[in-house]
């Protein structure tokens, strides 16, 4: 179980972190802000559109950007659409980013960082 980015006009892969996840009973806990934030910030330009690859494709995707460990906004995305994509700020500054994917076996939680410029 595994999820990727990709920024629109590039072929550089955003390196996502595994936070969190309950599958099939077998459980750890860890947010994406923390598991993300010492990681190195890709590179992307304001307004990039990032799509979500997974291995195997969930049920349900949710994405929020994380402001610390207990604040976040949740992120109009295409979720629900076969790409699982999401827009960037236009606002130049660094981001973590929480990607919540649903399956039948379970639930994972990955942080990725991005830096706007």
């Amino acid at each position: 179980m595994s999820v990727s980015a990709e920024g629109e006009g590039s072929s550089e892969n955003i390196p996502a972190k595994l936070a969190t996840y309950n599958w099939n009973g077998v459980m750890t806990y860890g947010g994406p802000y923390e598991a993300a934030r010492k990681t190195k910030a890709m590179k992307a330009e304001p307004k990039s559109v990032i799509r979500l690859a997974f291995d195997k494709a969930p049920e349900e995707v949710n994405v929020r950007r994380h402001t610390s460990s207990s604040e976040f906004v949740e992120v109009e995305s295409e979720a629900e659409a076969e790409d699982h994509s999401f827009t960037l700020p236009e606002r130049p500054g660094e981001y973590v980013y929480g990607i919540e994917g649903d399956w039948p076996e379970g639930a994972a939680i990955y942080g990725i960082k991005i830096k706007v410029e």
